[in-house]
């Protein structure tokens, strides 16, 4: 039983990856054309709009949060 129960962590894990549901949820694409243009505001996918108004207080938690996965390896 407990080698099931292992086997089936390893499988649901292995399914984990970073993945932004929006493009501009990607610090790295904020700058980018499409984030900063009309059409992320037609479409309302600006950061601002995926992240919520206090874009600042996000780059700190993001910047933290990289941080730590760099210490980890």
């Amino acid at each position: 039983m407990k080698h099931v129960l292992l086997l089936l962590l390893v499988l649901v894990m292995t399914g984990c990856d970073d993945v932004y549901r929006y493009p501009c949820q990607d610090p790295e694409n904020w700058d980018d054309e499409y984030c900063t243009s009309n059409a992320c505001v037609a479409a309302g996918a600006c950061a601002v709009d995926v992240m919520g108004p206090d874009r600042a207080a996000n780059e700190k938690l993001i910047k933290e949060y990289n941080e730590s996965k760099s210490e980890v390896k």
